[in-house]
């Protein structure tokens, strides 16, 4: 039951050199393209062909965003601390004045 399978990849073992470089030259014809390849091929380099000096961050300056923040207003009362606005709550027409708010149920 086995010979028949064992000759038949025993035949495709020992197919021709030629037919199976034919099957792998579309293959090797891929390697050979360039995608993406446009253009200057020294476009990085400087025009002395030397290359641009690396990017550091000698003047960086990350600020600090405990910086921007407001003063908190805290009041200790009976052994808590809570945190009082400084300004009141304010109404839908002073946050968005351009919306009117007629007919609202």
């Amino acid at each position: 039951m086995m010979l028949p399978l064992l000759r038949s990849s025993a035949a495709l073992r020992k197919a021709p050199l030629a037919a199976r470089n034919a099957r792998l030259a579309p293959v090797a014809a891929l390697g050979r393209r360039s995608f993406g390849g446009h253009g200057d091929p020294r476009g990085h380099l400087n025009p002395d062909g030397t290359r641009p000096e690396a990017e550091d961050i000698e003047d960086y300056h990350d600020p600090d965003p405990i910086d921007h923040t407001p003063r908190l207003n805290l009041v200790k009362e009976r052994g808590q601390t809570f945190v009082v606005s400084g300004d009141p709550p304010k109404s839908y027409s002073q946050l968005w004045p351009g919306i009117a708010q007629k007919n609202v149920p």
